[in-house]
């Protein structure tokens, strides 16, 4: 449940949301990690706990636009059981500072009214 994606602007690897413990979302400062790759292969692992962050979450999806070094993480599920909605946000974390300037924000759309349920 943890979604994995490579920034290769910056050789970095990414690793958001999950869980330890089955339907348990991580909480918010455990759930972004990244591991920038020296040119040597050598990597040190490193938590990202920006100020605005989503909700904890697993089963998202997740994906990279790599001309943006942006990463895109959509929906998911908060809780342990089977019964909550799921999750209907999108956030972005920007990845284009290079290693340590990783910043999430969310993505509202203008026209809210197109958003599908």
């Amino acid at each position: 449940s943890h979604g994995v994606s490579w920034i290769s602007g910056s050789n970095s690897l990414i690793v958001y949301g999950g869980e330890h413990i089955a339907r348990t979302p991580l909480e918010t400062s455990d759930a972004s990690w990244a591991c920038h790759f020296d040119a040597e292969g050598g990597c040190q692992w490193r938590a990202i706990v920006p100020d605005n962050a989503p909700s904890p979450r697993i089963a998202h999806a997740q994906a990279v636009h790599e001309a943006t070094s942006t990463i895109y993480v959509f929906g998911g599920r908060a809780g342990i059981t089977m019964k909550e909605m799921a999750m209907n946000d999108l956030w972005k974390l920007d990845c284009s500072g290079g290693p340590g300037s990783e910043t999430w924000s969310e993505v509202i759309p203008a026209d809210s009214s197109t958003i599908p349920e």
